[in-house]
Parts: structure tokens; sequence; C-alpha cells
């Protein structure tokens, strides 16, 4: 595993569970322990994306666990991940690019700001981001 992570140069996931509370009865210091075991193949994974020497795509596959926890049908389930995921369309690329540009612009004005406040009716919260 450790030289998947090292050595890719794509990882494409496929995200889908039977049970999606299995690991309910399992105890959280076990499961931290888990975590902690495997955080430096996290850190290599996001250290990789950020370089973009690794490119990498997650997703969910529309299962009857998912369909399950969202109160929905799998058939209503299916058609809500392929609307999410823009495959429903007919050119998902062009979406996904459009949605990219909208990003980058969100990114090039928080470039250099080290402190962002929102403020609204409901909201007034700044945060660090540096």
């Amino acid at each position: 595993l450790k030289l998947y992570y090292e050595t890719a140069d794509v990882m494409i996931h496929l995200r889908g569970a039977e049970n999606t509370r299995a690991l309910s009865g399992v105890d959280p210091k076990k499961q931290a322990k888990r975590a902690q075991a495997t955080r430096s193949l996290t850190e290599t994974y996001m250290a990789r994306s950020a370089t973009k020497e690794l490119r990498w795509v997650l997703t969910d596959y529309p299962c009857l666990a998912f369909a399950q926890e969202a109160d929905m049908s799998l058939s209503e389930f299916e058609d809500f991940v392929y609307a999410a995921t823009y495959a429903d369309t007919d050119d998902p690329v062009a979406e996904w690019t459009r949605i990219h540009n909208e990003q980058q612009k969100v990114v090039d004005w928080l470039k250099g700001k080290k402190i962002v406040t929102v403020k609204s009716p409901n909201a007034d919260l700044t945060l660090s981001i540096e």
C-alpha cells in the first residue's frame, strides 16, 4: 500500500457500502489508532496531490446502503448521484470545467489573504486562513 501511495500517477476512488454503520460498534480509540497508523500514507497522498504529482478523483457509487441513508430508493439515489456529478448532462466535462473556473476565481481572491470575514443578516464570522 505504501508503494502504491508513493508511486501511483492517478487514483480513482469509488465509494460504496453494504452497511454505513459497520464501524459503529468499534471502539473510537481503536479507530483513532488505525488513523494514526495510516497517517504517513495520508500525508504522502496529500503532499503528492498538492504538487500535482498525483491526480485523484473520488465519487460515491449509488448503492442500497447510501440510498437508505438518504431516505431514497436506489433508483432515486442513482438519479441524485448522476445529477450531482453532471453525469446526466450532454457534456459533463464542460460542466466540471465551468465549476473549476468559478472556483478558480475564489482561489485567486483568497491568495495573499490571512483573514476572511463573512457577514450576512444571519452571520458575522471571521476566519484565519493562514
